[in-house]
């Protein structure tokens, strides 16, 4: 039977790895085999499989909203360049590039994963190491190793409350033993970012620095989960170790030197302020009346059933609740909120700069929104560069801005052909004044499914927008 139910996830790696899969279908094939195993083997009968299928559902949406939140912050703090501030600051306060690589590597990419996680970490940081001379390979692996030890809470506790929620643990049970093997992890993955930077030569240099960061950061992530503060069991030792290493750092360099704070159009306190709201408002929820914390709350009843071979599934009367006072969800949308406020002081939201957008998928609403005719749609198609060019044009005159970009193109999976395959996308830019004689369009063909050409797609507008400004 322990065979049998690793089969499932033991596909899903072959899939991805060896037959090298999309991640759609890798799942797809996988999550096949785990219906046909539960039926065939392990009895489940359709009243399980239709209350195991809710029970997943309940999962996915508890896990999503954190994902959804999440990213939105991450979107919000990046796209208006707080992360910027943050790294910069970072880079200009530590001149010692052993210090910095670590100090990225291992502590800020586990401040990522805490806050956001999926791919984050390695998204933010391997790029920042790379642009601060280190090898390329080394910089991802390191970004990869680093943030591993902050997983287990990382996404505001999304895969703790999950591993509570599914083996109903309760999470006062499961903090203390998920905290001893963090404690380890702490160590090894510091090392290993040591060992990534110079083998046994970082090592040695680096033991300064982890055993006492991470003997710190133990004891603050102990006391975070001691607390219920699940959400900041990554986030409070991250930041705790940052401040730690930082100060250690100042210690033993003794720099004379005082560094002026970069900024950029934010200052290092505005853009620092979402997620001194995370802190802050996880610790305030900490001081409701625990009625108030556990009650108001969406939670989900399934009944109890009987597989074929006996086993006996007990009813849940609150399926994995999610609560108003105590959901990371909450608490992120919270700090988006704060994030946008700050940005709108701050002079750079403002729908004075962007106007507004046109999706136009249908061509009845690209002839009557953005005045492409229908001779064009006719002889050359919506994809082409033609169309691209007129839609960039209607867009100037519909939405009354100085410079539109546009975007048509094939996404897929379906509507490909030979001339036009799957991820075959026009671009055009145009700024006020331009005739349609005048622009020039360009076409991209790019790989990947749906999901990855569209953002492929979206990455090529903004540089169009951003060397358009640039231009002027």
């Amino acid at each position: 039977m322990t065979i049998l139910s690793l089969l499932p996830i033991l596909s899903l790696l072959l899939c991805l790895i060896v037959i090298k899969l999309s991640v759609a279908k890798s799942a797809a094939i996988s999550l096949a085999l785990a219906l046909v195993i539960a039926l065939v083997f392990f009895g489940l009968g359709a009243t399980g499989l239709t209350i195991a299928v809710g029970k997943a559902l309940v999962v996915a949406l508890f896990v999503s909203l954190i994902v959804w939140c999440a990213l939105m912050l991450y979107h919000l703090v990046s796209d208006f360049k707080a992360i910027d501030v943050i790294n910069k600051n970072i880079t200009i306060f530590v001149e010692d590039k052993f210090v910095a690589f670590v100090l990225l590597a291992w502590l800020f990419t586990g401040l990522l994963q805490g806050m956001a996680g999926f791919g984050v970490p390695a998204v933010i940081v391997a790029p920042i190491l790379i642009a601060l001379g280190f090898n390329p390979v080394k910089s991802l692996a390191a970004a990869l190793l680093g943030h591993s030890w902050a997983v287990t809470f990382g996404s505001m506790g999304a895969a703790f409350f999950v591993i509570s929620g599914i083996t109903g643990n309760s999470p006062e049970s499961l903090g203390v033993p998920m905290w001893i093997f963090n404690t380890i992890a702490h160590v090894m993955t510091g090392l290993g970012v040591c060992w990534l930077y110079d083998g046994l030569k970082g090592i040695k240099k680096g033991l300064a620095y982890i055993f006492p960061v991470s003997i710190v950061m133990a004891v603050v992530q102990y006391f975070t989960i001691i607390s219920g503060l699940y959400a900041l069991a990554s986030i409070n030792p991250a930041l705790t170790g940052l401040v730690t290493m930082f100060v250690l750092y100042k210690l033993r360099s003794r720099s004379e030197t005082k560094p002026k704070l970069y900024k950029g159009d934010l200052t290092l306190v505005q853009s620092l302020l979402p997620y001194a709201t995370i802190l802050v408002v996880s610790i305030l929820f900490q001081f409701l009346p625990t009625d108030l914390r556990n009650n108001v709350a969406v939670s989900f009843r399934f009944p109890e059933f009987v597989t074929s071979l006996g086993h006996v599934v007990p009813a849940e009367t609150a399926y994995m609740p999610i609560r108003l006072f105590g959901h990371p969800s909450v608490i992120l949308l919270l700090a988006s909120i704060v994030a946008i406020v700050v940005y709108k002081r701050a002079g750079i939201w403002s729908s004075d700069v962007f106007r507004g957008a046109v999706v136009s998928y249908a061509n009845e609403v690209k002839e009557a929104l953005l005045g492409v005719s229908h001779q064009i749609l006719e002889t050359v198609g919506a994809v082409s560069s033609q169309t691209a060019c007129a839609m960039a044009l209607g867009a100037l005159s519909t939405l009354g801005v100085d410079m539109a970009v546009s975007v048509t193109g094939i996404a897929g999976p379906q509507g490909g052909s030979r001339e036009k395959p799957v991820g075959t996308v026009w671009f055009a830019r145009a700024c006020r004044g331009d005739t349609i004689e005048a622009l020039k369009a360009e076409m991209h063909l790019f790989c990947g499914d749906r999901e990855g050409v569209r953002s492929q797609a979206t990455a090529q507008a903004l540089r169009l927008f951003i060397e358009g400004l640039s231009a002027e």
